[in-house]
């Protein structure tokens, strides 16, 4: 080990100035993280108002964009109402309108017969007209059992679409 009495000359001669020597890096560190942090915060509150303007500039943009979508939404959204209004009521003209004469009424079934006459023999001559070929005229016809269920079918559609239809009408009202 090193004697204490051979540092203590050493440590008297050079003490005072080390000691002054390390608070003036102290110091000098210290007004060096001072700076530091000045333009650092500076730099930072630079940047924050940047971004921050930035942000504000993009939510004003955004939001007249949203307005503006907006309106053309709800100028969408009206044009189709009206149209749908239009409709509804156009159809339920025409359905009042059908309605009118019940739809058993308005159906009709039409079969082309040949024309004749009391006369049996065609080309006879005597006691009528004879049937001449082209000529027909209409005559009710029976329908077939599976027609009728589909005419059936239909007609109760058509029932219920005009029932739909009055609905709709009666709801825009």
């Amino acid at each position: 080990m090193i004697p204490v009495a051979f540092l203590m000359p050493l440590v008297e001669k050079y003490a005072l100035k080390v000691g002054i020597g390390l608070v003036a890096a102290i110091v000098a560190i210290g007004f060096y993280f001072y700076w530091h942090g000045k333009v650092y915060d500076k730099g930072y509150d630079a940047a924050v108002a940047k971004y921050e303007k930035r942000d504000a500039d993009t939510a004003r943009q955004s939001a007249e964009l949203m307005k503006l979508k907006q309106h053309e939404a709800d100028a969408k959204n009206k044009e189709n109402t009206e149209r749908l209004i239009n409709a509804t009521k156009i159809y339920a003209e025409r359905y009042a309108n059908i309605s009118a004469n019940p739809v058993i009424e308005r159906v009709f079934v039409r079969a082309e017969a040949a024309n004749c006459s009391g006369d049996s023999m065609s080309g006879a001559g005597e006691g009528g007209s004879a049937t001449t070929p082209g000529t027909a005229r209409a005559f009710a016809a029976q329908l077939p059992e599976r027609n009728t269920r589909e005419l059936d079918k239909t007609i109760r559609l058509i029932e219920e679409t005009q029932a739909k239809c009055e609905y709709l009408l009666n709801q825009v009202e």
